[in-house]
């Protein structure tokens, strides 16, 4: 927009251009048209006061820089015939000539590039100045190989060294998997063994390389193949481990009907439902709205229902089919043909609810017809024809408890109430009983039935533990006809506890010396509990799992163990007592000084042996002192007095027959 030029008259004011192929004026208003320099006047028109006057201003107009695009690199292999070069994109229209930076390699001659030799060149084409744009050049590299005979990129002398098919275009090193030859991503210098790095021009998650063995465009984000139409494109779906050409078939983490790819497309979470693209902000995602397709098909689960059931009974479930992966629908009863008897009957989510009770006999069969509608206002209409069915009636048979119980080898029963054929009289009923769990069971029957009740009767399998789910059926003569009930089946879980697998160890094993300490462990797996029985030479630890024990003679130690599920089982340990001295022992050094430490004479395990002689000479062999059944008592004194410090010398006498213990004992009192 032109400023008017500064004047002392109110004049108005029009403009020209003196070269229209540079800019135009309309009013006041300036288009450039092309590069140069026009002159552009403005007249003023003379008023009362004041003559016409111009004024005049230079238009410089400078040449645009062309922009050039869309000039990709290309591979040949070295046996391809010459072929010819698109011309990139560009805004300008100057003439392009071409040059190839290694004519080893390919020489160029207008447009047709003709292959010399293995290697890489530059080709560059420069694009000629015109009156509006300056000259302008861009590059690609062309890569010629040895030779491709499968086509898939990979020169046949590089599948020989890699050791895949050259005549197999979809055999090649892959090291990761992401279906792009190592040779090109290394060549494209992307990461041959990152599956998810690999040459991406448009952002659409399909490899350039992909994309050009599909024949779609590697520079359009919206070209990727998709042969289901959903979307996703197939490359995304086979690594994604869906259906490529089932269009409700792709990942959608969130469940919310929008595939993942999408959502990252749409810079929406695809981990969470409630975050997708809403554009109308209608709580349908653009995707849905988009995708939508009408339903196809409406069933119901089950077209009958048995007299005399309350009102309110559920009678089978809607169920539409339509072309879309996540879908709700909404089901209402609905004027038209074949809905004579839609008030007798209401919809609740998609369930078909009964508003009556029916009556076989009054009237069998029922007429309704139903709309499904989808979220996007979809819809589909139906009739349906529900059948009243005459039954008979069920059999009875009151609930039972579960059963919980310790492993018994005697036989078992639980009681039964109840049992009759129902509604009708005269009918015979017959009481049976099965389990899931057969392997638990020596034996399990029912008895006979007396007033509506009967026991099931059952004996357990040897060593039986564990749960076994046992159904009890009724079943009356009535029979099935029409859809009637003539059976009734009650379960409950019995629960067998194990008994405790009790063993029993011994730290000295089970034949030791006189004397010694023997530590007895009981292990029960789950235990709880141990209970000890009073026996010879226990010292400690009957209600623990470990009980120490200083056996005289042979003796059998018993325990009880207790486990979490109340369970008991005995086990028995006997320990055999040899009676050999072995463990019979005198310290050499008595220090009688009255500290309460080593003051008297202590012959260990002397208590077990009890007819026993102790005698104590001194070195001139005199009898200091002389003991029967002796009880480590002595301290050290003769007739009151103390031993004087010195060696004294002893005999242990065991009786006839058996062996005697002599020894020195040394008096230390300081």
């Amino acid at each position: 927009t032109l400023t008017a030029p500064t004047s002392n008259s109110s004049g108005a004011f029009t403009y020209s251009s003196s070269n229209t192929a540079v800019a135009t004026v309309s009013g006041n208003t300036v288009t450039i048209v092309g590069a140069g320099t026009a002159t552009i006047t403005a007249i003023q028109a003379s008023t009362s006061n004041y003559n016409s006057a111009t004024a005049t201003s230079t238009l410089t107009v400078a040449q645009a820089n062309a922009v050039l695009s869309a000039f990709a690199n290309i591979e040949k292999v070295v046996t391809d015939p010459a072929f010819s070069l698109t011309a990139p994109t560009s805004n300008s229209s100057g003439a392009f000539t071409y040059t190839s930076s290694n004519t080893a390699v390919a020489s160029i001659s207008g447009t047709t590039v003709t292959i010399n030799g293995i290697g890489t060149t530059n080709i560059t084409a420069t694009q000629a100045a015109t009156s509006n744009y300056n000259s302008a050049t861009i590059s690609l590299t062309l890569t010629v190989v040895v030779g491709d005979s499968d086509g898939d990129g990979v020169s046949d002398s590089q599948e020989a060294t890699d050791g895949t098919d050259p005549n197999d275009k979809n055999s090649y090193k892959d090291t990761d998997g992401d279906g792009v030859p190592d040779y090109i991503e290394l060549r494209e210098g992307t990461d041959p063994n990152d599956g998810s790095k690999f040459k991406d021009t448009d952002g659409d998650g399909v490899p350039d390389y992909i994309e050009k063995k599909e024949g779609t465009n590697p520079n359009n984000p919206n070209d990727g193949k998709d042969t289901d139409g959903d979307s996703v494109p197939d490359y995304v779906e086979t690594k994604d481990g869906t259906k490529p050409n089932d269009k409700t078939d792709y990942k959608d983490s969130d469940g919310d009907g929008v595939p993942d790819y999408v959502e990252v497309k749409e810079t929406t979470n695809p981990a969470n439902k409630d975050n997708f693209k809403d554009s109308d902000a209608d709580g349908l995602s653009d995707y849905y709205e988009a995708n939508n397709q009408a339903p196809t098909s409406l069933t119901l689960s089950a077209l009958s229902i048995l007299e005399n059931q309350a009102s309110g009974t559920t009678i089978g479930l809607f169920n539409t089919v339509d072309g879309n992966k996540v879908e709700r629908f909404t089901y209402t009863l609905v004027t038209g043909t074949g809905s004579t008897d839609n008030t007798s009957f209401t919809i609740s989510g998609n369930q078909l609810k009964s508003n009556a009770v029916f009556n076989h006999e009054v009237k069998s069969t029922y007429n309704i017809r139903v709309r499904t509608t989808d979220a996007g206002g979809l819809t589909l209409e139906k009739e349906f024809v529900i059948n009243i069915t005459d039954v008979n009636e069920q059999p009875t048979l009151n609930a039972i408890n579960n059963v919980s119980l310790c492993y018994a080898t005697t036989a078992q029963k639980v009681s039964l109430s109840g049992i009759t054929a129902g509604a009708e009289t005269g009918q015979t009923i017959t009481v049976t009983a099965a389990s899931n769990n057969t392997a638990m069971f020596s034996a399990l029957s029912v008895g006979s039935l007396t007033n509506g009740n009967a026991d099931l009767n059952y004996t357990l399998a040897n060593g039986a533990s564990g749960t076994a789910i046992i159904t009890v059926t009724v079943t009356d003569n009535g029979g099935v006809a029409n859809g009637g009930v003539n059976t009734i089946s009650r379960t409950f879980t019995l629960t067998v506890n194990a008994l405790p697998t009790t063993t029993i160890t011994s730290d000295l094993g089970d034949n030791v010396s006189k004397g010694a300490t023997v530590k007895l462990t009981a292990s029960g797996g789950s235990a709880l509990t141990y209970q000890w029985s009073n026996a010879n030479g226990i010292i400690s630890g009957q209600n623990t799992a470990e009980l120490t024990v200083r056996p005289s003679e042979n003796t059998t130690y018993t325990v009880i163990i207790t486990n979490a599920s109340g369970c008991q089982s005995q086990s028995q340990f006997t320990v055999s007592v040899k009676e050999d001295y072995i463990l019979i022992n005198l310290a050499n050094i008595v220090t009688p000084n009255g500290d309460g430490v080593n003051d008297k004479l202590v012959i260990k395990n002397i208590d077990m042996y009890p007819s026993n002689e102790v005698k104590v000479f001194d070195r001139a062999g005199r009898l200091l002192f002389s003991t029967r059944s002796y009880t480590n008592d002595w301290d050290m004194t003769v007739n009151g007095s103390p031993l004087a410090e010195g060696t004294y010398y002893y005999i242990v006498d065991f009786g006839a027959g058996n062996p005697k213990m002599k020894g020195f004992v040394s008096v230390v009192r300081d």
